[in-house]
């Protein structure tokens, strides 16, 4: 498990599981990792994100997370389906850098077909939270 403080402007008493991960199965694992953290750094509320391409957010309800909100679908775009570009990496600024001989004066979307990207979405994400 991976476990940093989430700090914003006003607090530094939240923190975020940014992931958990085994290999195989580890029978009451995480519930065992949340614990000894839970105890020895005394947070007062843990978010986390699910990817919803991978889960349905199972682990978190086993854990005493609940849901806050679901993130939409977001837009990515794919060369040769190969490789997946988040859409902010590939805004009009990097474009331009990417590929300084292109013409800027299209739409984004437009622009990228031109240079063979195809767009894709994925499924969205859950955002969860334990208040401890």
């Amino acid at each position: 498990s991976t476990l940093f403080p989430y700090t914003t402007l006003f607090r530094s008493d939240v923190w975020r599981l940014s992931r958990y991960a085994s290999k195989g199965a580890v029978i009451g694992g995480a519930s065992k990792l949340l614990k000894y953290f839970s105890t020895n750094y005394k947070p007062k509320s843990v978010i986390s994100f699910s990817d919803n391409r991978y889960s349905n957010g199972d682990l978190y309800k086993t854990l005493g997370f609940v849901v806050r909100n679901e993130i939409p679908p977001m837009q990515q775009y794919v060369q040769g389906y190969t490789v997946r570009f988040d859409k902010r990496s590939l805004n009009k600024n990097n474009i331009a850098k990417l590929y300084p001989d292109v013409s800027l004066d299209d739409t984004e979307w437009n622009i990228l077909q031109k240079l063979k990207f195809d767009r894709i979405w994925d499924c969205g994400h859950g955002k969860w939270t334990l208040t401890c």
